[in-house]
């Protein structure tokens, strides 16, 4: 018992030496403290590296899909696009009705050609020979061909039903259209007279250049409203052949009628510029219609049309060919007024200008 009284009392600390015990724990505290924070410091480290790891993968995983995605879209855009010409799209809703394939095959402007170098030819006692009138035809077809080809490309969606034909069989209209061209030049060089043939040589670089001015430049130079251009070439065309034969007793009224052809044009372009403003704003075509306000130009063009049938009724004409003019005048104008469609004016504005082969057909019988 004495024993253990012994060690209980040697193993009793005394005060010193809980004071030195007090002194010796705060005195390492900062070793503890510094130790607690450089392991706090390596979790948080290895916590950041960890985060910065992960947000690598996710932006490579983002990147590598987002290519995927674009190398799809690239290989369906070179699927969907032809080599030659931009599928683009076509308006929904466009059907071709029966009356409507003269404008969509591009025969109407032929028709309206040589039915007025016939009626010319009739006026001024000249002679025409088959050749003129089938070359005519041909190459005026031609150009309305190449034209909406053109457009074809260019446009986006095509808003018309022209347009829409020639997207939809853009590569067989241009086998057809060399082979025409072909036949063209060969018959040209083998039945026309060295002088005429050099002068419709001059008529379609004319025409090629106002072709390449409007569809191949960005912003197209057009010193005239393009109906205008239209008009004027179109009718020196159709009195092409014509002119050779002419004296001096005729040349001047020959060619007051030709200016009065090519303001019937310009007036029949203007008109259906005016109708399908909302075409040639989608397809991004130049017009009169565009650059000018709506109601002025319609009432400009009605005056000028009346004004252009009384002239025509005035000047020393044939009388078929003032019949002629007075019907083309007035039937522009009463189409103008009629509440229809505009893909039915736009038929009727050429038909009505086939006014000569109604003359021509009843002379004939009379």
């Amino acid at each position: 018992m004495s024993l253990k009284r012994n060690l209980k009392k040697s193993f009793v600390p005394t005060k010193d030496f809980q004071l030195r015990t007090f002194f010796n724990v705060v005195a390492k505290l900062p070793l503890f403290g510094s130790r607690f924070r450089s392991s706090n410091h390596s979790l948080d480290a290895i916590k950041l590296q960890e985060f910065q790891d992960k947000t690598l993968h996710n932006q490579s995983i983002a990147k590598q899909s987002q290519a995927k995605q674009s190398q799809a879209k690239q290989s369906q855009a070179r699927l969907a696009k032809p080599r030659i010409v931009n599928a683009g799209l076509v308006k929904p809703g466009l059907k071709i009705v029966w009356w409507a394939w003269l404008t969509v095959l591009s025969l109407d402007a032929p028709l309206v050609a040589i039915a007025w170098q016939a009626l010319l030819a009739e006026s001024f006692q000249l002679a025409l020979r088959p050749v003129h009138s089938l070359l005519l035809f041909a190459v005026v077809w031609l150009i309305y061909v190449a034209d909406r080809c053109f457009d074809s490309i260019v446009i986006d969606e095509a808003q018309t039903e022209r347009h829409a034909f020639y997207k939809r069989h853009f590569r067989p209209v241009v086998f057809v259209a060399i082979f025409v061209a072909i036949v063209v030049l060969f018959v040209a060089v083998r039945g026309l007279e060295p002088t005429l043939f050099l002068h419709g040589c001059l008529l379609s670089g004319i025409v090629l250049l106002y072709l390449a001015n409007l569809h191949l430049l960005k912003e197209p130079i057009l010193l005239l409203p393009k109906e205008l251009q239209i008009g004027i070439v179109f009718a020196v065309g159709t009195g092409l052949s014509l002119w050779s034969q002419l004296d001096a007793s005729t040349v001047v009224l020959f060619s007051l009628a030709t200016l009065c052809f090519a303001s019937l044009c310009f007036l029949n372009c203007s008109f259906i510029s005016l109708w399908e403003k909302s075409v040639d704003v989608s397809h991004q075509q130049p017009s009169l219609a565009r650059t000018t306000d709506v109601h002025k130009l319609s009432n400009v063009l009605q005056l000028a049309v009346i004004s252009l049938c009384a002239l025509s009724l005035l000047l020393p004409f044939d009388l078929s060919l003032k019949i002629a003019f007075g019907l083309s005048c007035m039937g522009l104008w009463l189409v103008n007024h009629t509440n229809t469609s505009t893909k039915l004016k736009r038929v009727l504005a050429d038909v009505v200008l086939m006014s000569p082969l109604l003359v021509l057909m009843v002379s004939k019988l009379s």
